[in-house]
This record gives structure tokens, C-alpha cells and sequence, in this order.
């Protein structure tokens, strides 16, 4: 099973470098973010991802999946997405969809469904699979059951769901039953791992029980029922590692030499638990 980078510590670093950190960290491939914020603009993605493929490929390694800041149609759709079906990218992620204010959170639901009925068309057009990502907080996506609500009525083949352990995590759900839950829906699923830590907020210097993002095997995932339960739907696309680590002392993309060796010894810990269990 190929293993794959959520490259978001890395952007703004010249992408000949991002495909060197990979190398050498050992992975098959990219989960590259393709959006305003925090990756790749589209204009500039429209200029240059042929020439950024080539070069992974020239690195031995693909580019399995894209992070987009899609949620509904709009301009210059149609281009993007013929892009990706050109170069072979055939899954993305879409984009999130906020809850505030709270109040309104059925009616932003119910305008998130009517947005995806309308993108539909489009990601069949070009045979492109997105996904809603699950992700904790004040989000459409923040558990199982309201991303199944979301996607209700839509083709799987256009619109699934991208499983987040982490995020699960910080839901209450488990990420088996979660997984189980997907049937057809089940497009992709990331690694990370989230748990709860006590620690003194450096702003305020109070004691706060929070979440910190933690490398895989410092958190509560039991990463062998997990690989199991894939195993057993079926699943055969890459695994996508996510290198957030947060806390009140730590920040990812403030450290990104750190972070690119707690990510290369996340992939490991995966690949030889992977290789124990013959997936």
C-alpha cells in the first residue's frame, strides 16, 4: 500500500525541494494542496503542475491525490478540473464548510447539500472523485453522521468522504466504525493522530486541557485494528500522513526540518506495521 505526504509544512519551499524531502523520507508520493491558502494558488497551478508531475516522476514518485479549496461551482472550474483529468490526478479533496454563527448551522447545512448537488455534474464531467474531509469543530464535516447527511443523494463516484483519524478522534467516533460507516462513500483516508494533553496556555499561563497533535505511535489510534479494518473493505489507495503536530510548544510549519523527520519516522512506524501484517 503506497504511503503519501500531506505536504502542507512544506509550502512556499521550492517544489524541487519538496519532492527531494520526500525522497528522502521515503515516500511513494504527494498529497499536494492546491488552494489560496496554504498551498498552491489555482493560477499558478494552471502554469506550472504538469512540469511539478514530471518532476515527481523523475523522483520515482506520483502525485496520488490534490487538497483543493473546492465547494461548489465557479469560474474557471471546468479548466481546473480538466487539468487534474489530464495529468491522471483523479481524487481530490474538497474544500470545508464552516458552521458559524451556530444558529444558522441547519440552513449553512442545507446551503453546503445544494452546493454539492451543483458541483456533481461537473466532477462526473471530468471523472474527478472529491471528497468532504472529516474534520472536527464548528464544521459541516465535523462527524460521520453529518458527512453522510452531506452526501446523501450524491454518486459516490463524485462525491465521497476522506476519513481523518485524528479528527475522528476528537469526535468520539471510531475511526473502524467510520470506516465500516463509508461503504461506497469511502474515498480516501489520512493518518493522524490527536489526543488530549494537560498544558500551560504560554499566552495566558493557565493550565488547559486540549488537543495536540502528536507523530502516530504518541497517540490513542490502535494503528493495527485500523490497517485490519481497511484490509477488510477492501480499500487499495495510498494512505496519506499528516505531519500537523501542534501544541501549546510546538508548531509544524515553524520547524519544518523537525517536522519533515517526525513525518519520515511516521511513515516508517506505518510501513513496517504494514509489512508485519502483509498489507
Amino acid at each position: 500500500m503506497k504511503l503519501i505526504a500531506f505536504t502542507k509544512w512544506l509550502v512556499g519551499k521550492p517544489m524541487t525541494e519538496v519532492a527531494a524531502t520526500l525522497v528522502k523520507g521515503g515516500f511513494d508520493g504527494a498529497d499536494l494542496p492546491v488552494r489560496e491558502k496554504a498551498g498552491m494558488p489555482v493560477e499558478e497551478a494552471l502554469r506550472t503542475l504538469p512540469e511539478v508531475k514530471k518532476l515527481f516522476a523523475d523522483h520515482g514518485m506520483t502525485i496520488e491525490r490534490l487538497v483543493t479549496d473546492i465547494i461548489a461551482p465557479r469560474p474557471g472550474l471546468d479548466e481546473l478540473l480538466a487539468l487534474f483529468q489530464e495529468l491522471g490526478i483523479r481524487k481530490i479533496r474538497l474544500g470545508g464548510k464552516g458552521l458559524r454563527p451556530l444558529q444558522k448551522a441547519r440552513e449553512i447545512i442545507d446551503e453546503h447539500r445544494r452546493e454539492l448537488e451543483a458541483l456533481e455534474p461537473y466532477l462526473l464531467k471530468h471523472g474527478i472523485s472529491g471528497a468532504i474531509q472529516i474534520h472536527s469543530g464548528a464544521t459541516a464535516h465535523a462527524t460521520m453522521g453529518l458527512c453522510m447527511y452531506c452526501v446523501r443523494d450524491r454518486d459516490p463516484k463524485a462525491i465521497g468522504i476522506q476519513i481523518d483519524t485524528g479528527h475522528l478522534q476528537v469526535a468520539g467516533e471510531l475511526p473502524e466504525q467510520a470506516i465500516y460507516m463509508a461503504g461506497p462513500y469511502l474515498h480516501s483516508i489520512n493518518l493522524k493522530a490527536i489526543r488530549k494533553a494537560w498544558s500551560i496556555d504560554p499566552k495566558t499561563g493557565q493550565m488547559v486541557w486540549q488537543n495536540i497533535v502528536v507523530p502516530l505511535p504518541d497517540g490513542t489510534v490502535n494503528w493495527r485494528s485500523i490497517f485490519r479494518t481497511i484490509a477488510d473493505v477492501g480499500y487499495k489507495d495510498p494512505l496519506s500522513i499528516h505531519p500537523e503536530y501542534r501544541s501549546p510548544y510546538y508548531r509544524y510549519e515553524e520547524n519544518t526540518e523537525l517536522t519533515t523527520k517526525l513525518i519520515s519516522q511516521d511513515r516508517a512506524f506505518v510501513a513496517a506495521i504494514l509489512e508485519e501484517m502483509g498489507l
